[in-house]
């Protein structure tokens, strides 16, 4: 990540951090390119602003140091005071002050007691102010483990100048080819920061943690399983819970899938599982509706269980479910089938967001005898990748998209061969909103009954919103381009997005499996809009 933030005066301090801390204040460190930086003066400086980062990178790490029964999924974190990989440019010429830098992550690593190390990977946050180690498998019971990380520092160096000429203005400038230079110590050894924690972790559980369940289908509380969409059902977690289907299996038992209609007879299948082998680890539960029967309107329970293979020798310590789910059985048996008994508003309307940005409106009302419209599975706004339904605009088969937008951007050749790869938005493009977008409660899982609700909401097109921002940023990059051709000033004359026209904006839905991105059914609905 790169991004330049300037400082002024607090930009002296956030450079002093690389230097301070293990050296004297009367001592100077030599970088690679000869710059000079006296310690002593840059505490007079954090002294004198009276903020900034006196205790360096560092802020804190997690567990912390001498922790006992961590929790086993517990990740080791570490907090910094300045943000990773990320440069700073550094202005403060009157104190001898001046570069660019950046912080890195120079090791985390974490190694049990017996010298092991301990398989994952880091990541860091958004702000890039966290960082997480990503352990593939829960800590052994009771084992004790050390973190340590360690940060390098480095500056911004020029390694070649040459100059250009400016064709479209004439004058030529000096520049320069520059590279990241690692900073060290007068030693000729990297300037590195360390900090370190030692824990020991708890115990194992015996079953799973649904909070480790990345996707499922069917999915906890969903309301509108469709029986007949496709055979495919799983679980894909976070963290690899091989060891509670092998060393933690109980002696003298056997994992299985029950599913049981409320009030009805319960049905075994067998399940297959994977440890994953890329990425930052986890596991999948992979298993098959093929041949099971499920009625419509009927919410069902669905768990893995652990059944004694000799039912006369049953230890009662051993628990029946270690994990399990409950949902309900649409009245519809496809994802087609029921988008066919939906009605919607062939004519929307439109609400301006801002100048010529508009978002597109259809209603839509479930008219069927058993009223259901989508739940949180089908679509959550918050949580689309989690989601069944991925809504598009079908922009091939748009009016305003062909005839518009699309000669302007995003088949504007001239444009793309200056700014580089556009396409439509893909994401964000659609909304759905219903009045039971929710899932199963507390009392329907109890008693079996399904509560009717009123099915009706509305489709929601934000493709001028997210097409504009695209506008907008390309605007930028084109009136900043050292040269320009037709294509590119035809752009930047426009001053606001092409407006919406009547015709058709139909949309795409794509029925998909959270996880696994496999289409098991479209469907298109052919919205339109008119004045």
């Amino acid at each position: 990540m790169k991004k330049i933030i300037k400082f002024g005066l607090m930009a002296t301090v956030l450079a002093a951090f690389a230097f301070a801390g293990c050296k004297n204040d009367d001592e100077i460190i030599n970088n690679d390119d000869d710059s000079q930086y006296k310690i002593d003066s840059v505490n007079r400086e954090i002294e004198r602003v009276g903020k900034g980062f006196p205790d360096g990178v560092f802020d804190n790490i997690s567990p912390a140091d001498k922790s006992t029964s961590v929790n086993v999924f517990d990740k080791p974190q570490v907090f910094f005071n300045v943000p990773i990989n990320t440069t700073i440019e550094v202005d403060d010429s009157r104190n001898g002050l001046y570069g660019i830098y950046r912080v890195s992550i120079a090791e985390f690593t974490i190694v049990k007691a017996d010298g092991t190390k301990v398989d994952g990977d880091y990541t860091l946050s958004d702000d890039n102010l966290t960082c997480v180690f990503n352990i593939k498998e829960p800590y052994e019971n009771g084992a004790s483990y050390k973190v340590d990380v360690k940060v390098r520092f480095e500056k911004e160096v020029a390694i070649k100048y040459y100059t250009v000429k400016d064709e479209r203005y004439g004058y030529e400038y000096l520049t320069s080819d520059r590279a990241w230079q690692i900073i060290k110590d007068n030693d000729g050894n990297e300037y590195i920061k360390e900090i370190t924690t030692e824990f020991t972790a708890g115990n194992r559980p015996l079953s799973f943690n649904p909070k480790h369940i990345l996707y499922s289908y069917p999915a906890d509380r969903q309301r509108n399983f469709l029986p007949k969409e496709t055979n495919l059902a799983y679980m894909i977690f976070d963290f690899d819970y091989s060891y509670l289907l092998n060393e933690y299996k109980a002696k003298g038992y056997e994992q299985k899938i029950r599913i049981t209609p409320f009030g009805g007879e319960t049905t075994t299948l067998d399940f297959t599982y994977t440890t994953a082998t890329n990425g930052c680890g986890g596991g999948e539960i992979d298993y098959s509706f093929a041949g099971i029967h499920f009625n419509n309107n009927v919410i069902y329970h669905l768990a893995i269980v652990n059944i004694a293979k000799d039912s006369s020798h049953i230890d009662a310590s051993v628990p029946y479910e270690i994990y399990a789910i409950d949902f309900r059985t649409s009245s519809y048996n496809t994802f087609p089938e029921k988008m066919g008994n939906i009605s919607y508003s062939e004519s929307g309307f439109a609400l301006q967001v801002t100048g010529t940005v508009y978002q597109l409106i259809w209603n839509f009302e479930d008219l069927s005898e058993v009223v259901e419209s989508f739940d949180l599975c089908d679509y959550n706004y918050d949580q689309q990748t989690n989601c069944l339904l991925r809504l598009n605009l079908d922009y091939d088969n748009c009016q305003w998209y062909k005839e518009k937008i699309a000669p302007l951007i995003y088949e504007n050749e001239d444009v793309l061969s200056i700014a580089g790869n556009y396409t439509p938005p893909t994401t964000n493009v659609y909304t759905i909103g219903a009045a039971d977008d929710y899932l199963l409660s507390d009392e329907e899982v109890e008693t079996g009954v399904f509560a009717k609700h009123k099915g009706t909401g509305a489709f929601a097109c934000n493709a001028s919103k997210y097409i504009n921002i695209d506008f907008r940023e390309l605007t930028d990059i084109l009136i900043n381009a050292k040269e320009r051709n037709k294509g590119a000033e035809m752009l930047i004359r426009t001053d606001n997005l092409p407006n919406m026209i009547n015709g058709s904006y139909p949309m795409k839905i794509e029925y998909t499996l959270p996880g696994k991105n496999i289409v098991t059914s479209k469907y298109v609905c052919d919205l339109k809009l008119n004045d």
